[in-house]
């Protein structure tokens, strides 16, 4: 596992950016508790690779999940020197959709330097989004059948407003959308995952975002109904609007699936799921 940076810390936070929606002061708070030497003893491995490691923990009063990322490739310390590695990406791929006024997780902070282990790492530290995640909660038929069309619309809508300012998300898939909820108990999509943010024009940008959505669910046999996929993407078209048709959008995010080709998962997205 790639456990959090220890000493040598360099931190930049973003408490005052639109990245991380004004939290304040508390971003280095709880920077300084990640990056203390018992945060791994109290910590729950969420996910682990080779050169990756996501936990969650309770710090300084508040539920975070810190993404690590092994600086151990010449590109990555070129990336973390200059801000393009993948947790740079995720922490302004933030503001990019916020400004789309798309609901998307805190970035605290991000955290460079060596830890216990004698590596050098990189961390990012991000608000823990309570709740399941779309895929689970679709699996498992959790919400009735009004919470299910008020979720379709918000999905629809928040796909049609980042293409129309040309944001493409390219990991647009239920597995990286927690399901939590609005002051209005009405149910609420986050985006969890957004280090791959692209501009793309609003037609394509759409059309693959809607896909993205379903393919997911058809490579883990998630079921959704044809009325559900029109709601969606009428959604979407209304959002974004869409001049081409109805029938033109859908008949576009089908052959969008089918150009995918095999869309089974190259991991089970349910493994890690909490």
């Amino acid at each position: 596992m790639i456990h959090p940076p220890t000493s040598r810390v360099r931190v930049r936070v973003f408490g005052d950016s639109e990245a991380a929606g004004g939290v304040g002061a508390k971003a280095r708070t709880i920077a300084r508790a990640v990056c203390d030497a018992g945060f791994v003893a109290g910590a729950r491995v969420i996910k682990a690779d080779g050169r990756t490691s996501v936990y969650s923990a309770e710090v300084a009063g508040y539920g975070v999940v810190v993404k690590t990322l092994a600086l151990d490739r010449l590109k990555d310390r070129f990336g973390s020197r200059f801000r393009s590695t993948r947790l740079w990406r995720q922490a302004t791929g933030i503001a990019r959709v916020r400004r789309c006024r798309v609901p998307a997780a805190t970035a605290y902070a991000l955290v460079r330097g060596v830890n216990a282990d004698g590596q050098r790492v990189e961390a990012l530290i991000m608000e823990r989004v309570e709740g399941p995640t779309l895929l689970r909660a679709a699996s498992e038929r959790s919400l009735d059948s009004r919470a299910t069309r008020l979720l379709l619309d918000r999905l629809g809508h928040d796909i049609g407003a980042m293409a129309s300012a040309g944001v493409f998300n390219r990991d647009h898939k239920p597995s990286n959308i927690i399901l939590s909820r609005s002051e209005d108990g009405s149910p609420l999509p986050v985006l969890i995952d957004t280090a791959d943010i692209r501009r793309r024009s609003r037609d394509q940008a759409m059309v693959r975002m809607l896909a993205k959505l379903l393919i997911e669910t058809i490579g883990t046999s998630v079921a959704t109904s044809a009325r559900e996929q029109v709601r969606l993407a009428r959604s979407a078209a209304d959002g974004a609007s869409w001049e081409h048709g109805l029938r033109e959008l859908i008949d576009a995010v089908r052959q969008e699936i089918e150009s995918h080709g095999d869309p089974t998962p190259r991991h089970d997205p349910f493994e890690f799921d909490s």
